[in-house]
């Protein structure tokens, strides 16, 4: 399987080579819409949450992770796999796309905010340098 940008001239001139071949072919085409892996920002975002989360409930970092493949928002994280136990497995944080991670972070904060966890809003610098704040002086941490 090949992966063309249209962007690209010599890629769209190879996109209109592979189309006529299919057409004499009789062939048929899959195209995908590809996102990127999710901008740093929005990893250190995602961070962000599950951190401040965990320290509000008094949880840690990875079962909150856990929570949220579980419970959350599972289908960004879902691999379709499963490990040697028979359990699904789940991508990483750094393996989302960018659709992907703005997608987690919506639901989480939507998920935070119904829980009596209100977390900012990504904009909101103010807020969420208040909470970072308060996540060092708790002595929590950040991952």
């Amino acid at each position: 399987m090949s992966v063309y940008n249209p962007n690209d001239p010599r890629d769209y001139l190879a996109i209109v080579k592979e189309v006529e071949k299919a057409k004499e072919c009789k062939y048929k085409l899959e195209i995908k819409k590809f996102h990127p892996v999710q901008t740093d920002n929005q990893q250190r975002f995602i961070h962000f949450m599950i951190s401040y989360w965990a320290m509000k409930n008094g949880d840690t970092f990875y079962s909150t992770l856990r929570n949220i493949q579980l419970n959350v928002c599972p289908m960004p994280f879902f691999t379709g796999e499963k490990d040697e136990r028979g359990n699904d497995k789940f991508k990483p944080i750094s393996a989302l796309t960018t659709a992907e991670a703005s997608s987690v972070i919506r639901n989480f904060l939507d998920y935070a905010s119904m829980n009596g966890v209100p977390i900012p809003e990504p904009e909101d610098k103010i807020s969420i340098d208040y909470c970072k704040r308060e996540l060092e002086s708790s002595g929590a941490g950040w991952v």
